[in-house]
């Protein structure tokens, strides 16, 4: 399937399917990470306050997720795949990530 939109996008994430994204920069954060806080982020987009807390990133990876929110939340039909293609550059090369998966119960 094609993501076109954000809802959608939301949708694979949720079930654990490669997402399409580009890479940002971290200080030591995995991808996944950084780009599971901005989605779980989004699908809060109109209640903030449901937010996950990020105390665990640096101050710069901080500002790499608030810019991912903003940028996505952008253009009235909020395509995923035109913010994808807009943001990848020889030092933001695509890459594909994958919602971690729960731990299973012992």
């Amino acid at each position: 399937m094609a993501i076109i939109t954000l809802k959608q996008a939301i949708e694979v994430w949720d079930a654990g399917e490669p997402l399409a994204v580009f890479e940002v920069e971290t200080e030591g954060t995995d991808q996944s990470i950084l780009w599971g806080i901005a989605i779980e982020e989004l699908r809060c987009a109109t209640d903030l306050r449901k937010a996950p807390d990020r105390p665990h990133l640096s101050k710069r990876e901080n500002e790499v997720v608030d810019s991912i929110v903003q940028v996505a939340l952008r253009g009235p039909d909020q395509n995923w795949q035109t913010m994808i293609r807009r943001h990848v550059h020889e030092k933001s090369p695509a890459i594909e990530i994958r919602k971690p998966k729960a731990p299973e119960a012992a």
